[in-house]
């Protein structure tokens, strides 16, 4: 009996590790000319509805990191301004495949240009009193 009980408490012990068990992202994010995109936000989502799961910024050499990130089935969305949003393919992380490192993570410059742009400026008047107002002053002297 003692066997027994010892046994089924190993077995649900071993599932529950399963279920439980945590994995790690990483990937390094560059630009079509081959340069570091630093700052980036990326944020991971589950695969299957687009729901939000974690977010981080690149650092200083592109790079990102995830970690303590349950098993399941993600991909990612990198956005920095002046580029376009990328999203990576699917992707599993599971007990066969627990850290994922993404490569080829290139964003493409995003080339919009403005028509022209115009800066107006308007000259402050300066008649009057300067109180704004021109004319005589209602002010009597006493």
């Amino acid at each position: 009996m003692k066997t027994l009980l010892y046994s089924i408490l190993v077995l649900l012990s071993l599932n529950n590790l399963n279920t439980n068990a945590q994995g790690k992202i990483s990937g390094q994010i560059t630009d079509d000319r081959s340069k570091i995109v630093e700052f980036a936000n990326v944020i991971l989502l589950k695969a299957k509805d687009s729901t939000l799961v974690k977010g981080v910024l690149s650092d200083g050499s592109g790079s990102f990191e995830f970690e303590k990130i349950p098993s399941g089935e993600y991909l990612i969305n990198i956005s920095q301004m002046g580029y376009k949003k990328f999203y990576t393919p699917r992707f599993s992380l599971d007990l066969d495949n627990p850290s994922v490192k993404l490569s080829n993570l290139i964003l493409s410059e995003d080339t919009k240009q403005l028509a022209e742009v115009q800066v107006i400026a308007k000259k402050p008047f300066s008649g009057g009193n300067g109180f704004g107002s021109v004319g005589k002053s209602t002010r009597r002297n006493r």
